[in-house]
């Protein structure tokens, strides 16, 4: 298991982090950890590469690449779900001087999508793709979640007046 404070490999039956000296809870610890594992095995059979592992609460944070997704972020939060987020480059001026156009397309990708919701990040660096997978970690729903999720961005993206034109 890994200490929550310090994220060094620690014994699984510990009380205390041998590195920190962080107080080591078992429920929660322990529950991130399995679903995680299952998790984490899945997205690499799949073709992941895992990695930035980030205890944010009672939530562990990833980063997966994949040829497919090289960007996508995800949220492990124990009996909730999964948060995925994918970022895809834009170029901001190209933005600013359309931002009107761009916001447009970002409604109507959003008025056709399955369960991804699209906006531009703050900096308008970023394209962004998110959706929330709910309930406990299940492999064939997990799967089919990850390619509605890819489709969904892959269609929206694929239509006549898309993003293209702010790369």
């Amino acid at each position: 298991m890994k200490c929550p404070k310090c994220s060094k490999t620690i014994e699984d039956d510990s009380k205390f982090c041998q590195f920190c000296g962080e107080t080591i809870e078992k429920n929660e610890n322990t529950k991130i950890e399995e679903v995680d594992k299952e998790l984490i095995s899945h997205l690499e059979f799949l073709g992941y590469e895992v990695e930035g592992q980030d205890l944010v609460g009672n939530s562990q944070r990833y980063t997966a690449k994949h040829k497919s997704r090289p960007n996508l972020i995800f949220n492990s939060v124990p009996d909730i779900g999964i948060s995925f987020v994918s970022f895809y480059f834009i170029d901001p001026e190209k933005v600013k001087k359309n931002r009107d156009e761009a916001l447009e397309i970002i409604n109507r990708m959003n008025n056709k999508a399955l369960f991804t919701s699209f906006s531009i990040s703050p900096d308008s660096n970023n394209f962004v793709c998110g959706a929330l997978y709910l309930g406990k970690y299940s492999k064939k729903e997990f799967a089919d979640f990850l390619d509605l999720f890819e489709k969904d961005i892959q269609s929206r993206l694929g239509e006549e007046g898309h993003l293209a034109d702010f790369t």
